[in-house]
């Protein structure tokens, strides 16, 4: 039941493409970390420096590329549930 619900889960997600689904998924969760360091800043706990345009754009950058991995790492427990290689076949 678990691994039928993943299954459809995922080949709807999977038709909108990667790059849709690490800009969701990916930059939101960098998206998640910047606000966590805002908060930090914000209650006077000590960090490095300050929220920067800079930091903000490495956090995004950050956060896409999480989100292809995690893209990468689903599509091929996808496949292998449903008794593909990695090749396609």
């Amino acid at each position: 039941m678990i691994k039928s619900n993943f299954v459809e889960k995922w080949e709807r997600q999977r038709e909108r493409g990667r790059l849709v689904y690490a800009l969701i998924h990916g930059v939101v969760i960098g998206g998640f970390i910047a606000l966590i360091y805002t908060a930090f800043n914000v209650l006077g706990t000590e960090m490095p420096d300050n929220l920067t345009p800079r930091t903000i754009i490495f956090f995004a950058i950050g956060g896409f590329a999480y989100g292809l991995i995690r893209f990468n790492i689903r599509e091929r427990f996808y496949r292998s549930m449903k008794g593909q290689t990695n090749d396609g076949s």
